[in-house]
């Protein structure tokens, strides 16, 4: 059984992207990197605000990674790893750090 966790990312958008911090309660848990926004347009916006259910996902490229789902009009949004958030992450979000360690609690 999996106990359900309630994360938190707070952004700051930006026309040529958009800055994240992830927390669980009171930790920061990482930083982010995503594309701008742009009205949630699939590969070239990151996704809108709003409560998503959160699983892991394992991908051939990137290994174990978080999948959101349930995002509107979009699929196969992931977090995972990447060098420049124009070129790489078409809709997904960039872990631009993680603590790992801490996100087990």
């Amino acid at each position: 059984m999996y106990k359900e966790k309630l994360w938190t990312l707070e952004r700051k958008y930006f026309s040529d992207g958009t800055n994240g911090s992830l927390w669980s309660g009171s930790q920061l848990i990482c930083h982010t990197i995503e594309l701008p926004w742009r009205d949630n347009q699939r590969k070239i916006s990151c996704i809108p605000e709003g409560k998503y259910p959160l699983r892991l996902y394992q991908s051939v490229k990137f290994g174990t990674v978080l999948m959101v789902m349930d995002v509107l009009n979009r699929q196969d949004i992931l977090f995972h790893p990447a060098n420049n958030a124009m070129d790489e992450l078409q809709g997904a979000l960039h872990l631009l750090w993680c603590t790992p360690e801490k996100a087990k609690d």
